[in-house]
């Protein structure tokens, strides 16, 4: 795991990470906030399940943290052709892979978290917001939104958590105590050993947290 407590760290600027998507037009990206709950651990399990690091393959893993609009957010990238394999892992740690770029939709100085295709206006986004049944005080104040940088290449992807399956949110202790756990895990994980990927999401979520069906429980 990248050590973001560092003097030495240095995030990936959003003019860099244009470039690199720009030069990996064969790879999927796949973009999360880096506080979200699992999302560390998601990119991880790919890394040591789908690409070990002892292998060649992990060649065509790489991964950036990246500041944009106030928060630090993650992406890892694959080959396209592994992009069914990379759903699969997320739906095993319940992380859902979305169709869409993630986006930053601003209302006044209130900022959320969405996703949107890459060519959404303004008044596209508002009347979805309205049709999601939002407060219509709240849409009113809508004032804009803005895609995530590279989203025009068509190959980036939010990754969400599965709210389908996961029982959240979570209180401020609940979040460190699961951080601590995710910590624990990627230790773990990079010293080789890879426990079935059900016992991962079991151990970093805690008990209760994921409901029983899907993949996750076959």
């Amino acid at each position: 795991m990248v050590d973001l407590s560092g003097s030495s760290f240095k995030p990936t600027q959003p003019s860099e990470w244009i470039d690199f998507v720009n030069n990996k037009r064969r790879f999927k990206h796949y973009v999360s906030l880096f506080s979200r709950p699992g999302n560390i651990t998601f990119y991880t399990v790919v890394e040591h399940y789908l690409f070990p690091p002892e292998k060649s393959a992990n060649d065509d893993f790489h991964i950036h943290h990246i500041e944009w609009n106030g928060e630090l957010w993650s992406a890892f990238s694959v080959p396209q052709e592994r992009h069914s394999d990379v759903i699969q892992t997320g739906q095993q740690l319940a992380m859902r892979v979305e169709k869409y770029s993630p986006a930053m939709m601003f209302f006044g100085l209130t900022a959320m978290v969405i996703t949107a295709p890459p060519r959404a206006r303004d008044a596209e986004v508002k009347a979805n917001l309205i049709k999601r049944g939002i407060p219509a005080v709240l849409a009113n104040s809508f004032s804009g939104f803005e895609l995530f940088p590279g989203a025009g290449f068509n190959t980036i992807h939010a990754v969400e958590n599965d709210h389908d399956r996961l029982v959240l949110p979570l209180r401020p202790d609940e979040a460190e105590a699961m951080r601590d756990r995710e910590i624990a895990m990627n230790i773990t994980l990079n010293d080789g050993v890879r426990p079935p990927i059900s016992e991962v999401a079991a151990y970093i979520y805690g008990n209760g947290r994921v409901r029983p069906s899907g993949p996750l429980h076959r």
